[in-house]
Parts: structure tokens; sequence; C-alpha cells
């Protein structure tokens, strides 16, 4: 089976480095196969027949074995990522002009798991000055008239109590292409 993982929170700053060619040599002595890296904010291919809850566990563990940190992780199959990108929830239309405007592309923030019901609440909160729709494990942002950097809610999303990372929709098709 194909999977992505996405390691939260490194090669930001000089904190939490971890170059991809050992990020990738960490995977393949886990038996992980076929494995290849896109950027260097811990974007990572790999087969195997582990689910991903074990591939999930694993990789956090070599992470804090080898490096001593701990590195939150989503692994997704790659069918998930096809559908969460299959499933935005913005009109073409608004995508275009989001572009436009801002240069931004659509981002999503991708969750470790569905919110529950306090959690969206709390999201509605933090969200209230973004323009964004949730769906499942998937939170999806537009700026049409400011950039990613001054959102509440990209800054704030640790707050809700869940792992998530945030990625541009155009990394989430390359890694959907370079999976095929």
């Amino acid at each position: 089976m194909k999977y992505v993982a996405f390691l939260h929170g490194i090669n930001q700053g000089r904190h939490n480095r971890i170059e991809m060619p050992d990020l990738i040599r960490i995977l393949e002595t886990r038996g992980l196969k076929n494995v290849k890296t896109y950027k260097q904010n811990g974007n990572a291919l790999f087969e195997s027949d582990l689910d991903a809850v074990s591939l999930k566990k694993i990789i956090e563990r070599e992470i804090f074995i080898i490096y001593h940190y701990v590195v939150p992780v989503i692994v997704l199959e790659i069918e998930e990522l096809q559908k969460i990108i299959n499933n935005c929830p913005f009109s073409k239309e608004e995508l275009k002009n989001a572009k436009k405007q801002t240069g931004e592309p659509l981002y999503v923030i991708i969750l470790n798991k569905p919110l529950s019901e306090e959690k969206q609440l709390l999201l509605k909160q933090l969200g209230e000055y973004d323009y964004y729709q949730y769906i499942d494990r998937a939170i999806y942002l537009l700026f049409f008239d400011r950039l990613i950097r001054s959102s509440v809610l990209v800054h704030s999303i640790t707050q809700i109590d869940v792992y998530a990372v945030v990625r541009d929709v155009d990394t989430l098709n390359k890694l959907i292409q370079l999976s095929a």
C-alpha cells in the first residue's frame, strides 16, 4: 500500500532539523519501500504492508530515538490524500479569485483525526477571521485579503489539541503525482 507521511514542525528555523536523505535512511531501515521525500518540511512517500497507525508509531519512535525530540507524524494512504484534494469545498471561481488577489494558493490543514463537536466550536472561534471550510480530517483555507502568515487559525491550530500539518494544495498534488 502507498502512503504519505507528514512530519510536523521540522526544519523550521534551527530546531528539529532532519535532513531528507537521513529521513529516507531512517524509513528504509524500518522496512519501508520506495521511499521519497518532497521539499524539506517533512513530506515522505513510501510503500508498506503495515497500517497507518503502526507506521505513525514507528516513524515517531525512530525520530525520537535518533534525534531525541518528539515529532508528531500524520500518515495517510495515498487514496485518503486524493480524497482530501477531491473534497475541496471551494468553487473554481473562489480559488481563482483568492489566487488572483493575494497570490496565495489553497491551503489544507490536515488533522490526525476528525474534530469532536466541542473542537469544532473552538475551530469556529479560532477561524473567525479566516475563510475556511472543515470536512472530516481537513480544514481548507483561502486568503482573499491577506496572506497565510497573518492567519490566526493557522498559528493557533495547536489549541485545538490535535496534530496538524499545513500544506498548500500544490504540494499535495505533487505528492500524489510522485506516488504514481
